[in-house]
């Protein structure tokens, strides 16, 4: 038995499971919308339908800042004289390994590597 969920239902269930943290915290909610946005885009690229699997996403993917991921892999943006360069090195490197899925200006939602 399957069941479609509609846009709205994929980012309620998501955020029930708190796939990318607490209701309350800053961004969840516009990461959990980009989350959702990706998967189906991802569907579509694939023709493959995918069953929402909020655990298996939750161990997946995790919602940063820059700084913060900055700091999690150590990225070396010693070379960085903007604010837009030091986003950009960072957006690269993270690009070059694993899935990195912009929320907006300051967010990213990465898959854990």
């Amino acid at each position: 038995m399957k069941t479609t969920l509609s846009n709205m239902e994929a980012v309620d269930t998501l955020i029930a499971h708190n796939v990318l943290g607490e209701r309350h915290w800053d961004n969840v909610i516009e990461g959990t919308e980009a989350l959702v946005s990706w998967l189906e885009d991802l569907e579509e690229d694939t023709g493959e339908e995918m069953e929402l699997d909020p655990v298996a996403l939750r161990c997946q993917f995790s919602l940063y800042t820059h700084s913060e991921a900055e700091e999690a892999w150590c990225i070396d943006t010693s070379d960085a004289e903007t604010p837009e360069q030091l986003k950009q090195m960072i957006e690269d490197y993270l690009n070059y390994h694993t899935i990195v899925i912009p929320v907006d200006s300051n967010n990213l939602i990465i898959a854990e590597f």
